[in-house]
């Protein structure tokens, strides 16, 4: 009978259920004051798959679905990694949008299809991707939509390591945003900034930044935003040996992960606080994050990552011993 219980720890529709509970348990507190903001319960929501209706007919009906519910059949597909059913469906929803002269989903669906190339590293079809888009929302008014693009586009530009033209992408995303009062998008850019600040090693500008889209984050209930701008805090104290101010940070970051069930993210943090004792020549407790933060990739599948882990444990061991046979 066990056999046919679902696996918990592995799972990720039972990591949204777990989420979703947090949530509830939050909307049912007592004191109204101490109840989720609004924008917090829309950005935790925004993290569960849809349900797609099915309907009978065979293959044929595929034809006929309509372009939107194909986006959201790539959208699932893209949110699990299966980028080339994603761009499968994303394409699909290009054409059948182009058949009936619909601009918005032609311009939503070549963002998509960018997205995906993003993920694949694609960077120079994402670029080509996100310009049409830009460039169609731009041409039907879409503010909105316009911003969306531009700021991708920062963001291959930062993959790349061209700064310059990653700044300039977000800092115009940000005043777009701010032109149609879009709080979330104003600090999706600002820490983006802080991104390509800290890259440059312009740590005062990285700093001021990352500080601003946190408070934006907090004020919009967003906690996955939250979380990204404390790691991104830790990074820059890591870069100015500032060990302490970057511990605390991504502690506080790594609680935020867990509470959201975002599984990847708290690894990642978990694996940078490993660093950040490996750096201090804490080997032991180094040791101990990495293969806690190795578990959890286990437990998501990732076994690259956890190569990548195990590399680590093995370079820990050789300095270790090396510690060891100095202090001898």
């Amino acid at each position: 009978m066990a056999r046919d219980l679902p696996t918990v720890r592995n799972n990720s529709q039972l990591n949204q259920v777990k989420a979703l509970c947090s949530l509830m348990e939050e909307c049912w507190r007592f004191e109204s004051s101490k109840r989720p903001a609004a924008m917090r319960c829309q950005q935790a929501l925004s993290f569960v798959d849809q349900a797609i209706p099915s309907r009978g007919g065979g293959d044929g009906l595929a034809t006929t679905r309509s372009s939107g519910l194909l986006h959201a059949l790539g959208g699932i597909q893209l949110r699990n990694g299966v980028t080339p059913k994603a761009l499968e469906y994303f394409r699909q929803s290009l054409e059948a949008s182009k058949s009936v002269g619909d601009e918005q989903g032609k311009a939503r669906a070549l963002y998509s299809i960018g997205e995906v190339y993003r993920m694949r590293n694609e960077y120079s079809s994402a670029e080509e991707s996100y310009i049409q888009s830009r460039d169609l929302y731009s041409g039907i008014g879409n503010q909105f939509g316009f911003a969306q693009s531009v700021r991708a586009l920062g963001d291959v530009y930062r993959m790349r390591n061209e700064y310059s033209k990653a700044e300039e992408s977000f800092i115009q995303s940000r005043d777009l945003y701010s032109g149609i009062g879009n709080q979330l998008g104003i600090a999706h850019s600002i820490m983006a900034l802080g991104d390509v600040y800290r890259k440059r090693d312009e740590y005062p500008k990285a700093e001021e930044s990352y500080i601003q889209s946190r408070d934006l984050y907090s004020d919009l209930g967003n906690l996955l935003g939250f979380a990204n701008s404390l790691k991104g805090l830790g990074h820059l104290h890591s870069n100015r040996h500032e060990y302490a101010k970057a511990r605390e940070s991504y502690l506080e970051a790594q609680q935020v992960y867990d509470r959201i069930g975002d599984r990847y993210s708290l690894a990642v943090t978990v694996w940078y606080l490993g660093w950040l004792h490996r750096n201090q020549e804490q080997y032991e407790e180094a040791e101990r994050l990495v293969r806690e933060a190795s578990t959890i990739y286990g437990e998501l599948g990732l076994k690259n990552r956890i190569a990548i882990c195990n590399n680590f444990l093995t370079d820990v061991r050789q300095l270790q011993e090396k510690s060891l046979t100095m202090g001898g």
